[in-house]
């Protein structure tokens, strides 16, 4: 295993060198729309390196790789509508020549699509209908190609006690140190990134560390998805002691081998860091569990990506339903946080 992740490493290394840095983060692709308004990222790349390296058991998740495929796509479509709803010629052209007139040749638009619509309701309206559009999509895929879900609805109860609602304020601290401590491995991977010049020996190195993690446990192969759950099940078999492994290990790996060009996205890692660690705490502290575990997750993750409202979506259909005040409550309690000058120069 472990020369078989450091084989996978040289590949990605050199993919990294001749194609570039690729997949791009989800806060770079959002920091280029908006400095731009359109997304440039060349989607062929971004297929290649986030296949290669989503293949070989990285611990990062395919979100980075679909956001920036996805977002490439939209904004060439949204240059193609800019110019043919902005097309002069077109307004008296038959049906026929109407629909050619959108697949012909053009050059970039001047403005972005938003700027077309005649007022703010249509501009809505229409984006309201694409969202739902990519919703009903969705959902058929899934129906298609059914498979294990990470996400869904669930009404299971809570055992709520007196003793979990006390030892709530201590799992928010507890998450929001876990989530700094994440974040600072993330400056570790950046600084060992710039350290390195080479490519070819990053991506080795980075296959090297996979490796290694993986010979104790496949917990530190991939997102960590698809593995939650049975996690979930095994917590009591794992203990907390090397469940408090998982999601500290897991935490380095993931954000070293980013830094060492195994690149992708970070979210789900987080995630499954976040849970391992929430059930680490409660084994130990056995009240209330699926609680202290959501509280954990949230307050961890909501600092880690940085927006607590997304977490707050995402992890009120990971946790069951009856718990979604208690997340939006303390994913609330991070955005104030976050918006306060002293973390922010702590985060930084």
């Amino acid at each position: 295993m472990l020369a078989l992740a450091v084989i996978f490493g040289l590949i990605i290394g050199v993919l990294q060198a001749k194609i570039g840095q690729y997949p791009k983060t989800i806060k770079q692709i959002l920091a280029e729309f908006k400095a731009s308004g359109k997304v440039e990222s060349q989607s062929w790349k971004t297929w290649i390196n986030g296949a290669v390296i989503l293949a070989s058991g990285a611990s990062v998740g395919p979100e980075a790789s679909m956001t920036g495929i996805i977002a490439r796509q939209s904004s060439w479509l949204g240059q193609k509508l800019t110019n043919f709803v902005t097309d002069a010629d077109l307004a008296g052209a038959s049906f026929w020549q109407q629909n050619q007139g959108f697949f012909k040749a053009k050059s970039e638009a001047d403005q972005p699509l938003k700027s077309v619509f005649a007022s703010q309701k249509r501009q809505k309206a229409a984006y309201a209908i694409w969202i739902a559009l990519g919703i009903v999509a969705f959902i058929c895929w899934l129906k298609v190609f059914p498979e294990s879900k990470v996400f869904g609805i669930s009404w299971k109860a809570v055992n709520w006690t007196w003793q979990g609602l006390a030892l709530s304020p201590v799992a928010l601290v507890i998450g929001l140190l876990f989530g700094y401590f994440f974040l600072k491995m993330e400056q570790a991977g950046a600084w060992l990134s710039k350290k390195i010049k080479s490519s070819v020996l990053k991506g080795a190195l980075g296959g090297l560390l996979l490796g290694i993690f993986g010979i104790f446990s496949t917990y530190f192969l991939w997102s960590g998805a698809f593995t939650m759950w049975k996690l979930v099940k095994e917590a009591a078999v794992l203990g907390p002691v090397l469940l408090l492994f998982l999601a500290f290990g897991k935490a380095i790996l993931t954000n070293l081998g980013f830094g060492l060009g195994w690149r992708g996205g970070t979210i789900f890692p987080a995630i499954f860091c976040s849970v391992s660690l929430g059930i680490a705490f409660a084994l130990v502290l056995p009240w209330s569990q699926n609680l202290l575990v959501a509280i954990i997750t949230a307050a961890s993750v909501s600092l880690i990506v940085g927006r607590p409202k997304l977490v707050a979506v995402l992890l009120i259909f990971l946790f069951t339903l009856k718990l979604a005040p208690v997340i939006l409550a303390v994913c609330w309690l991070c955005e104030q946080l976050l918006n306060t000058k002293w973390l922010l120069d702590k985060l930084q």
